[in-house]
């Protein structure tokens, strides 16, 4: 058991295991002071004390492993900002497009479908970095994302063709796409992107939201991120079909391992 699945014990059962130790400690000197008021034998009375002094050990365990906080360091921090980044935000989202015709009958011999992914993600991220720059590949058409995940602040900046469809017509189109991202906790704003190089002007749809101090070293909070990503990715990309910028793939973007 790693400190991180120690410090995730639920509340509930780190209040309830605390309590049966407080409670047998408080049994076993009970014991004790009633086995010494009837002048038991020295063998009991030293069983008693022993299970007295186990149960004191124990109680001070619980005190370090429950209710001290764990410290990290920020080389510990900037791997895990890392992996979330490239391993674990890549494998939520194959689930943008993927094959979803293989029904069967739900018997008790039924057996998940393997995901047949047809979503290709490439990444261009560099070591240390907090920040992550996408090409996801799915329905046809190629989405540019920026994800950035400074400790606990998440900002996603989703890049949409203006030429394509007027900002009106796209924030219409992404109406239930952002209510659902804010009642999720995100909040957002549209900004438009000038590309100098081209002499072009793009949409930009920027979320932002404030994570849990604790975010990078709770899993359960990692997974439900990149799931919730992935699923909002997806429905962004559905809302917009024809309208999201069609990027050429340049060779210094490389392709993850997971997703290939």
């Amino acid at each position: 058991m790693t400190n991180e699945h120690i410090l995730y014990i639920p509340r509930r059962a780190k209040i309830v295991i605390t309590a049966l130790a407080i409670f047998f400690f408080l049994l076993s000197i009970a014991v004790v002071l009633v086995l010494l008021n009837e002048k038991a034998d020295a063998g009991v009375v030293t069983t008693g004390l022993t299970l007295a002094q186990t149960c004191a050990a124990g109680l001070g365990v619980i005190a370090i492993v429950f209710y001290t906080r764990f410290n990290v360091n920020v080389s510990f921090l900037k791997k895990r900002t890392e992996d979330f980044l490239i391993r674990e935000i890549p494998d939520a989202l194959r689930i943008v497009d993927y094959k979803d015709s293989l029904f069967t009958e739900l018997t008790r011999a039924y057996r998940p479908n393997p995901l047949v992914t047809k979503t290709r993600i490439m990444a261009n991220y560099d070591h240390g970095n907090h920040y992550c720059q996408y090409r996801v590949l799915a329905y046809g058409v190629e989405q540019k994302i920026y994800v950035q995940v400074n400790v606990k602040r998440f900002v996603v900046s989703y890049f949409l063709d203006a030429d394509l469809a007027g900002e009106a017509d796209i924030r219409q189109r992404l109406n239930y796409v952002v209510a659902a991202a804010e009642a999720a906790g995100y909040s957002y704003k549209y900004e438009d992107v000038h590309d100098t190089a081209h002499g072009s002007v793009s949409a930009q749809l920027r979320l932002f939201k404030t994570l849990p101090d604790d975010f990078l070293v709770n899993a359960s909070e990692r997974l439900f991120l990149a799931n919730d990503f992935a699923s909002m990715t997806r429905a962004l990309i559905r809302a917009l079909p024809g309208c999201v910028v069609d990027l050429p793939i340049k060779s210094d973007v490389t392709e993850t391992d997971e997703v290939a």
